[in-house]
């Protein structure tokens, strides 16, 4: 049965292997090109930071720019970089989310490892496991690249326990969205849930970076799932908020909830 369990999982990995070299590929260019831009920023943070001064503070809030924006490296990947990061992963994990058990649903393809002496139940769990997998290696592979993409190009480079806490949290992050997409997948057909996860991501997004600033109330804030992981607090403690096991309880409930709507749903429909 262990046997089983691994070959499947090993088999899944190696599907997502184009995903992860073409994940890595274009956030390692865009590091290098953040790590540029901020080398070039950097020579002008005294007149640039006059200009910030003059902003209202809930403008700077909303885009995460503080005073010392462009002399910490930090600061900088906080408020440029890890704001289009964590809503291009999330996105990318309902995808991922969605296309592990409602892509095969929609195409059939799921009746070929039902049949293969493996349970609904394992078949889901799997699935969950390789995600979390694949998830944890892109945003390895990411982060290592982007400290040496700033050591190199920048002359600085941010901590290493800002870039821990950064890229757990990210993955984080993205496994609740993708616990999202696998539940979205087993009840709903496959565009419908692949718009459902991603209108969530957006909306969430925006809730949280823009809801400030456009006067929503506190308490909807709150229901933002990126409020669980706040880039304002990492930028200013470059460490986890403790919120974060909002984020990784809701993931266990859903996937738990998702295996069990699996388990029952009809696949010869």
């Amino acid at each position: 049965m262990k046997q089983r369990h691994l070959s499947f999982m090993t088999q899944q990995l190696g599907r997502n292997r184009k995903s992860i070299l073409s994940w890595s590929i274009i956030w390692t260019l865009l590091g290098l090109l953040f790590a540029a831009v901020f080398k070039t920023m950097s020579a002008t943070a005294e007149q640039s930071a006059r200009i910030y001064e003059a902003l209202p503070p809930a403008v700077l809030k909303a885009v995460n720019i503080s005073t010392d924006y462009l002399t910490k490296p930090e600061n900088f990947l906080s408020g440029q970089f890890l704001t289009i990061y964590l809503l291009a992963g999330s996105i990318f994990a309902v995808i991922l989310g969605v296309n592990a058990i409602g892509g095969k649903v929609h195409d059939k393809t799921i009746l070929n490892y039902v049949t293969k002496r493996l349970s609904r139940m394992s078949i889901f769990l799997l699935q969950a496991a390789v995600i979390l997998v694949t998830l944890m290696v892109m945003n390895l592979v990411v982060g290592i690249t982007l400290l040496i993409s700033f050591n190199l190009f920048s002359g600085s480079e941010p901590s290493l326990s800002y870039m821990v806490s950064t890229f757990i949290g990210a993955a984080t992050v993205f496994i609740t969205f993708a616990a999202i997409g696998l539940i979205a997948g087993v009840k709903m057909e496959k565009s419908h849930a692949l718009a459902f996860g991603s209108a969530i991501a957006i909306i969430s997004f925006f809730v949280n970076g823009l809801g400030a600033l456009a006067g929503v109330p506190a308490w909807l804030q709150k229901c933002s799932l990126y409020y669980y992981f706040d880039t304002t607090h990492l930028r200013d403690f470059y460490s986890l908020d403790a919120r974060i096991f909002v984020l990784i309880g809701l993931s266990l409930l859903l996937i738990i909830a998702g295996a069990f709507i699996f388990r029952r749903k009809n696949l010869y429909l």
